[in-house]
């Protein structure tokens, strides 16, 4: 089984790195592996051809859910078990695991972490552009990654932002809390929820749980460590061997 891990297509303003020819490379039993900025359908539309789009393809779509989605709708979609773990589901084809799943697709199992903070925030509206479940609530991390040190370890970990850590050592980032405007902005407070980039510092520090973690978000491709943030680079996985299209 091959799997292929792509970031970041935000609606269709990056979908056309999603070339026919790169899906050709699939088969139907194949999996496509989203780290998030889905995005479709940004506005909510049924028929948004981005999401048509998506729909219309012979494989299985995973994705872990960013923080340029619309949660309004996607909190309305079917809830369905999916590959051992609970999922929305946005199409037949399409799975949307919930914060902290391990699914099992093919023989290889996935943890997933959605969420990422909009830095943007300012310019977004709340309910149209920006919506409080981009980040988990402190509970709902806790349970995540209390569950993937029960499992004892995956193969792979999916998530839409990445470990702060892993940021502040190779690109010098700042990465700090949400203002306090964001709080204001989004009607929650300080203590609920929590920025996913200092949660998954834990995850980044135990190898023992997991042998390869691919995530978006920060618009980079970096290959300096199993843990590899991935834009413009779309990798193929077949026989635990990986390639970049």
């Amino acid at each position: 089984m091959k799997y292929l891990i792509i970031g970041d297509t935000h609606g269709s303003i990056d979908l056309a790195k999603v070339t026919t020819e790169i899906l050709d490379t699939l088969e139907p039993d194949d999996a496509i592996i989203h780290c998030g900025d889905f995005g479709a359908p940004w506005t909510g539309d049924e028929h948004d051809p981005t999401l048509q789009f998506w729909r219309s393809l012979k494989n299985r779509v995973y994705i872990c859910l960013g923080n340029h989605e619309n949660y309004d709708w996607i909190l309305r979609q079917p809830v369905v078990e999916s590959t051992g773990g609970t999922c929305y589901q946005l199409g037949d084809n399409l799975f949307a695991p919930f914060l902290g799943e391990i699914l099992t697709i093919g023989k290889k199992r996935f943890w997933f972490y959605s969420g990422g903070y909009s830095v943007d925030f300012l310019y977004r509206t709340p309910g149209k552009t920006i919506w409080k479940q981009e980040l988990a609530t402190r509970e709902e991390s806790s349970r995540a990654i209390e569950r993937l040190k029960q499992s004892g370890g995956v193969d792979f970990i999916i998530t839409h932002d990445g470990p702060r850590e892993f940021i502040m050592k190779y690109w010098g980032y700042p990465i700090g809390g949400p203002k306090p405007a964001y709080y204001k902005l989004l009607g929650v407070q300080e203590q609920e929820i929590i920025h996913p980039g200092f949660a998954l510092d834990e995850v980044y520090q135990r190898t023992d749980l997991w042998q390869r973690w691919f995530f978006g978000h920060h618009h980079r491709d970096d290959d300096r460590e199993c843990i590899r943030p991935i834009f413009r680079d779309i990798i193929l996985i077949q026989d635990d061997q990986e390639t970049i299209l």
